[in-house]
Formats: C-alpha cells, sequence, structure tokens
C-alpha cells in the first residue's frame, strides 16, 4: 500500500515528494479547486473515480496501476498538489488527453528503475531478517538435556492451561508460543535454507504469485538450487531427538498436547502452527521432501508527511 498524508505548513500546503511531472496542465484553471480525500486501502481507479466525481475533471489510471493499493489522507489541498503527490508516490506521470481528461501512468523506464530499486532494498532487508532468525534459531542449543528443560517448562505451562480454561490471555500461553518457535525443528530447517537459497528466485515471483520450490522433481515444483541433503540429515537428527523427549511417559508433554486437543477441539499454543506433530518412529532423511510455497507480497513505497 502507498500512504500518503498532507499536513498544513502555515497558510499553504507542504508537498509529500517531488519529482513528478504533470504534462500540458499549468494553464488547466481546473486544477486549482481544492479537495479533500480520506480513503483507506482503495485502489488508485477507485481513488481517482471519486476524484473525478468530486472535481468534474476526468481522471483514469492506466494498467498496472489501476490496481495498486493507496491510503490517502488529505484535507482542502488543490487538486494539482494532491495529482502531483500521487504521481511522485506511485513512480507515475500524468498526460493531459485532447478531451481534457487526464491519464495516470508510469513509464517503462521508471517502471524497470523502481523494480530495480526495490529489489535491492528488499533483498538487503529479506538476507538481514533471515541471518536475524537464523541465529536466534540456532543459539539454541538442540541438545537432549536443553530439550528436557524446555519440554518441562512447556508441561507447566500447559497443565496451568487446561486447569484454567479461561485464561486466554496468560504468561503460561506466552511462554508456550515462544516455546513453539524454540522446539520446531521444521522452522529451524527453513532458516538454514533460506540462509543458502538464492534470494533473487524469491524477488523473481510475480506479485501475488506463488511459487513451489522442492529438492525433488515434480510437476509445477521448482529445483530449489541447492543441496539439501546435510541440513535434511540436521533435521531429521533433530526431530528424532525431539520425538524421545516429546513422548517420553513420565516428562514428555505428547500426552498433554492430546489432552489439549480432546478438550478444546484444537492445538494448543505449543503446537498450533507446527502442522505436523513429532512422530514417534524415526526420521529417515532420505525419504524426505522439501516443498515449500513462497507468495510474492511487495512492500510498497511510503510516503510521510513533514511540516
Amino acid at each position: 500500500m502507498t500512504p500518503l498524508r498532507f499536513v498544513p505548513a502555515t497558510s499553504d500546503w507542504t508537498r509529500l515528494l517531488s519529482g513528478g511531472r504533470l504534462t500540458a496542465s499549468e494553464d488547466d484553471t481546473r486544477l486549482s479547486q481544492t479537495v479533500s480525500v480520506q480513503e483507506r486501502a482503495q485502489t488508485v481507479a477507485q481513488v481517482l473515480q471519486k476524484l473525478t466525481r468530486q472535481t468534474n475533471v476526468a481522471l483514469f489510471p492506466a494498467p498496472p496501476l489501476d490496481k495498486e493499493i493507496l491510503i490517502i489522507d488529505a484535507d482542502k489541498i488543490p487538486l494539482k498538489s494532491l495529482m502531483d503527490a500521487l504521481a511522485d508516490a506511485l513512480d507515475a506521470e500524468w498526460f493531459k488527453q485532447p478531451n481534457g481528461s487526464y491519464r495516470l501512468s508510469r513509464p517503462a523506464k521508471r517502471a524497470m528503475e523502481r523494480r530495480q530499486q526495490d529489489d535491492a532494498a528488499l533483498k538487503t532487508s529479506l538476507r538481514k531478517a533471515i541471518e536475524r532468525e537464523a541465529k536466534a534459531s540456532d543459539e539454541f542449543r538442540w541438545t537432549q538435556a536443553n530439550l528436557r528443560e524446555q519440554i518441562r517448562a512447556a508441561r507447566e505451562s500447559l497443565s496451568h492451561l487446561l486447569d484454567h480454561p479461561d485464561a486466554r490471555e496468560s504468561a503460561q500461553r506466552e511462554q508456550l508460543l515462544t516455546l513453539s518457535r524454540q522446539l520446531n525443528p521444521v522452522e529451524r530447517l527453513l532458516w538454514r535454507v533460506l540462509q543458502k537459497l538464492d534470494i533473487q528466485k524469491l524477488l523473481n515471483i510475480p506479485l501475488r504469485e506463488r511459487r513451489v520450490f522442492s529438492n525433488q522433481a515434480g510437476r509445477f515444483l521448482e529445483p530449489i538450487g541447492l543441496d539439501v541433503t546435510p541440513l535434511l540429515r540436521q533435521f531429521a537428527q533433530e526431530q528424532s531427538l525431539l520425538s524421545v523427549v516429546w513422548h517420553d511417559p513420565q516428562a514428555g508433554v505428547g500426552a498433554l498436547e492430546e489432552r489439549h486437543r480432546e478438550r478444546r477441539g484444537y492445538e494448543s499454543p505449543l503446537t498450533f502452527h507446527w502442522g505436523s506433530l513429532p512422530d514417534t518412529k524415526p526420521v529417515d532423511p532420505s525419504a524426505l521432501r522439501l516443498i515449500w510455497r513462497f507468495c510474492a507480497a511487495r512492500p510498497r513505497r511510503s510516503a510521510s508527511s513533514s511540516m
């Protein structure tokens, strides 16, 4: 989404950004009229339709701008100032048409530059986030002693939730959510894979489309592009070790988790996001098939106001 906000600066208005062009419009007195717009998460097409009705100046976007999302909060500002800010925030330009209407479009060169800049910034932020999460995940040493200590804490918190069914927001619930991330071998595997994955593969996914990466060939599967065998072996070892502690009749948490599911009808905070529970059988890494779905949802550039 692209948020826009305008604020007054004494008797004049401070425009959000600079650099946009409003072609062949300097002599159009219609653009001096003031407008007020407050929109939350509307498409560019919807916003321009409302402005057209409000001003009697025909404004329309060219694809793919028409489907981009805007947040606007503007109060009594010149129409031209709002049009300029829209063009700047969207990396677009206005073009006056022979019939007096205005078309908002993004030139191909500017679209390419925007994509390159966004890719570079997104790649940097993704890499930092992955390294941060992977480091936090690996800080927990996956030993039987550490696992037993964490499972003991999980048993205490889960027992409290079972004994106090109304305690939806509690310290015990928060502790289980924290332990859920620490004790999830799948999540640990995810960060290790992402550390080695070429991030450009993710950036190449078209907006709002999905791609499925796997270490095996198959229909609609894309090669993950790296040898995940050592990572799968490590995952299998961690999963097997967790299973031993998890299903321990005396000190494990498996029976409590099952009782929570029977009473409440859903998983506890400890395993709610896991997808599957630790199996009692040993994990064979050679039989593991790595399949991950990624959906591209690029963050929009945001504009901030200044007094």
